[in-house]
């Protein structure tokens, strides 16, 4: 594991500077190579094979060839035995075998890896620069390209340091404030983009040509719903103990849920000692779920070890977290996950998460009211509007069952699929935009039009899930996990989303996926016999946070100096932003979510943008 960072050209000094600003991601070594045409340099979190032969960036046996890779891929030594045959090996990473793979099939290598991974392969002999991103997005992948200068990195911050213009992409701003995350393939910075999940990208005579090598299909299988039972616990067994390959500590997040708990069950199962596990709790019971991680930690005898949230330097804290995410991020789930992250850190170097679970198995109910909304859509007006005011007593907080309820009705599937996740929706940008942004508003649309082809025959179930994979998953949940895992140099590996569970999964005919509003039916069938029933049938969690308190009370003069800062006016109207201040501290409306993404666009703004305490973080 580790963080990358290249450009094309040849530059010793700027190449080492760059790679050092990526020094958390891998505390271990840095190294570089340069050449006519291109600049690698790498910083390395040690996992397999930590002596000085697994370093990188590394060539091949004629020096042609040259790898600068960030993840790793599980099944490397099984693709070994069959390369040892014409090709020598001085280590026993798995950098070594992608490498000889490429050389020997080109792109058609990555059909072959199971993992997560960015990649990118300098050929000196065409002069020519192979870059390529996992099939989910799990590990991340930015470049910059203004026709001339190619830059690429694990994180953007190092793509900065090479000293391009920091300007905003209005419109990618605009889908930041739909959605509060920014919408790939675009990032907030004009000219730098993320290279999407299953695609690569080849760079030859200053020509850059980006092209998708896999993308995940909703074809129902014509089988039995215990087949998929066994099936999924079966191909679990195998994603877990091909993830236990490490040379250093190895543990796990246990949050209590379904997914986090299935991971340590099957872990148990594998391992000769007890899983160490590692959870977050807070003193406020109902956001507290320890007691369930301890059930599962009894159960299955693990180490465990807990921490409770300290919120006394939560000030302190979000600045130095937008620091390490780059980009604004709406979801302040972000801060337990860098909690526990730091916490694991201090006992092991890799932790397994229950990650993807919920985009496979239907996990977020907002997924089953999209599908039962084509039975609601028939209704007259007068009953529909009943339902929603009726729905409002025990849907839950934040609404997203009743927006995917609302929205059945939008004619346009990707955005309808989306459309649960829009905290600030069009009325509402009218209010806050300033002039320049508003002629942005509905600017999503250019991007998830994309996917409007592959889902058209799709059931709606299956929009919804394609939609979220495209989308939410790479660029929230996994940008999330990754982010601030690396923040404390640990490793994050994700067992749902081995593509052999996440194709099964995929291949479930609705039928069998859906059991009325409950969500992970069948995923709840397969760990009946791994996992007790308060665990399996217990409300979803997630990582809720008291954040429409921290506004009235800890973050209230936080908040108001950062987003009625005079420089944010020319995007925002700060009258209307006060104004929606105001209703919150209040408490006429709950306005948490919206002025969560503010927040972090306020502070991601005074950082990236004004360069305030910059290099304070780094």
């Amino acid at each position: 594991m580790c963080g990358i960072i290249g450009f094309n050209w040849e530059d010793q000094k700027l190449i080492r500077k760059c790679t050092n600003i990526l020094k958390h991601r891998g505390p271990d070594a840095a190294g570089y190579y340069t050449s006519k045409g291109v600049s690698f340099g790498q910083r390395r979190l040690a996992i397999i094979d930590t002596s000085v032969k697994g370093n990188q960036p590394m060539c091949n046996e004629e020096g042609n060839l040259w790898i600068n890779y960030n993840g790793e891929t599980y099944n490397y030594n099984e693709l070994k035995a069959a390369l040892k045959k014409k090709h020598k090996f001085i280590s026993r990473t798995d950098t070594e075998v992608i490498l000889h793979l490429y050389e020997e099939l080109q792109e058609k290598c990555l059909d072959l890896l199971n993992g997560m991974f960015a990649i990118a392969i300098w050929d000196d002999d065409k002069k020519e620069l192979f870059i390529a991103r996992d099939r989910y997005g799990i590990k991340p992948l930015y470049y910059y390209w203004d026709k001339t200068k190619f830059i690429f990195a694990s994180e953007i911050k190092a793509i900065l340091e090479t000293g391009i213009n920091r300007e905003i992409d209005l419109e990618a701003l605009n889908n930041y404030f739909t959605y509060k995350f920014s919408l790939g393939p675009k990032t907030l910075f004009k000219n730098i983009y993320k290279l999407q999940p299953g695609h690569f990208l080849k760079l030859k005579n200053n020509k850059l040509i980006i092209k998708q090598w896999y993308d995940l299909n909703y074809n129902p299988l014509k089988k039995s719903k215990d087949y998929f039972v066994k099936k999924i616990q079966h191909e679990l067994d195998l994603s877990v103990k091909r993830r236990l390959i490490s040379d250093v500590p190895i543990g796990a997040f246990l949050s209590g849920g379904i997914d986090s708990s299935a991971v340590v069950a099957t872990m148990s199962k594998f391992s000769q000692e007890p899983v160490q596990t590692f959870s977050v709790g807070f003193e406020e019971a109902s956001y507290n779920e320890l007691p369930f991680a301890r059930k599962i930690s009894e159960r299955y005898e693990t180490d465990h070890h807990e921490i409770i949230m300290d919120f006394n330097h939560i000030r302190e804290l979000l600045p130095k977290i937008t620091w390490h995410l780059d980009e604004p991020f709406g979801d302040f789930a972000c801060i337990p996950t860098h909690m526990v992250s730091e916490f694991a850190r201090k006992k092991v170097t890799v932790a397994l998460s229950g990650d993807g679970g919920d985009e496979s198995f239907i996990g977020y109910r907002q997924a089953l009211f999209q599908h039962h909304g084509r039975f609601y859509s028939k209704l007259p007006g007068v009953i529909k509007n009943s339902i929603l005011n009726l729905s409002k007593n025990f849907l839950n907080k934040t609404g997203n069952e009743l927006r995917a309820l609302k929205n059945y009705s939008i004619n346009n599937d990707a955005l309808r699929s989306l459309s649960w996740n829009m905290f600030i929706d069009n009325d509402l940008k009218k209010k806050i935009y300033s002039y320049k942004l508003k002629d942005y508003i509905g600017s999503e649309k250019n991007i998830l039009d994309r996917y409007n082809p592959k889902i058209k025959n799709y059931a709606e179930l299956n929009k919804n899930l394609y939609t979220e994979i495209k989308t939410w998953l790479p660029d929230d949940a996994l940008f999330k996990v990754d982010k601030m895992s690396m923040m404390n140099s640990l490793e994050a590996r994700v067992p749902f989303l081995d593509h052999n569970i996440t194709e099964l999964a995929a291949g479930i005919p609705v039928k069998h996926k859906v059991n009325g509003f409950e969500t992970k039916h069948i995923l709840k069938l397969a760990m009946k016999d791994r996992l007790p029933k308060e665990i399996i049938y217990r409300k979803k969690h997630g990582f809720n946070l008291p954040t429409g308190e921290w506004f009235r009370k800890e973050l209230r003069e936080f908040t108001e100096e950062i987003i009625f800062d005079r420089e944010l006016k020319p995007l925002l109207n700060l009258k209307s932003v006060s104004k929606l201040f105001n209703e919150h501290l209040n408490k006429r409306e709950d306005y948490r979510y919206q002025l969560n993404t503010l927040l972090s666009f306020g502070l991601w703004y005074k950082i990236y943008i004004k360069k305030e305490n910059y290099k304070k973080f780094n």
